[in-house]
């Protein structure tokens, strides 16, 4: 399943299947998937993103077998 977070509650290991920043211009495929440093979750609130859509961890857990 697929929520809503607020940019706070981003963490390492977590997949993002939209940034929800339409008004970036941007190459969408490099911009999706598991968040694997710190500094990638620094980028994106240096962005300016409020809200993030990732997948439920229930879901992400399924996706792996």
């Amino acid at each position: 399943m697929i929520k809503r977070i607020p940019i706070s509650a981003l963490k390492v290991g977590m997949y993002i299947t939209d940034l929800n920043n339409d008004w970036i211009p941007h190459n969408t495929q490099r911009r999706l998937g598991i968040i694997k440093r710190e500094e990638t979750l620094e980028k994106i609130r240096k962005m300016g993103v409020q809200f993030v859509y990732v997948l439920a961890p229930c879901c992400t857990t399924l996706a792996r077998y």
